[in-house]
Order: structure tokens, then C-alpha cells, then sequence
């Protein structure tokens, strides 16, 4: 609810079954069926299913994420080492498969 109250219903139906997008969007919706149907082993498979779907939907913006935790006090340091960021380019470049990766 939170992605078609913030850009629309269009805009999120089109994120949503864009085909680079469709294998999260099916983890992301069978994990909230999986809760529906509400045994607490259910429900925790559920939540792991959302996660790997948001995971699956959003990792191409995980670039943009880091280089504003970069700036940010407590944490910028560590998110500027080398083992970071090279974390980073294995999580997007199995999305991008040849778009430029992440640089600061």
C-alpha cells in the first residue's frame, strides 16, 4: 500500500510487473499470502519470502543507499571500505549484468 499511496496506482502496477521486476514481485506477493493463512511457521516463511522479494525489487537502488550512508556520521566510514563496497557491486551487478557499477 505504501509503494501505490507514494507514486500512484499506474506507476506502481508498471514497477511492480516490469519483467526485470516479476521474480521479486512474486516473492514479495506470496509472502503476504503465505501470512494470510497465519500458522506462526507460515507466517515466518511468509516474512522471509517478503524479504527476499523486496531485496529482489529494490537492490538496483542499493548504489544510491550507500553513497547517502557514506555521508552520514557514525556509519560513513565503515560503508567506505573497500569490503563494503565491493559487497555492493556482487549485491547490483547480478542485477545489471553490464550497466556500470557502483563508484564513489
Amino acid at each position: 500500500m505504501g509503494v501505490v499511496a507514494l507514486v500512484g496506482l499506474k506507476n506502481a502496477v508498471s514497477f511492480f510487473t516490469r519483467s526485470s521486476k516479476i521474480q521479486g514481485s512474486m516473492f514479495f506477493f506470496a509472502g503476504f499470502i503465505i501470512i494470510l493463512v497465519g500458522w506462526w511457521m507460515f507466517t515466518l516463511l511468509g516474512f522471509v519470502s517478503q524479504m527476499w522479494g523486496i531485496f529482489l525489487l529494490f537492490r538496483s537502488f542499493l548504489g544510491t543507499i550507500m553513497i547517502y550512508g557514506q555521508s552520514l556520521p557514525i556509519i560513513g566510514g565503515i560503508l567506505r571500505s573497500d569490503a563494503v563496497k565491493s559487497v555492493v557491486r556482487i549485491l547490483e551487478s547480478s542485477e545489471k549484468k553490464g550497466k556500470a557499477k557502483f563508484e564513489v
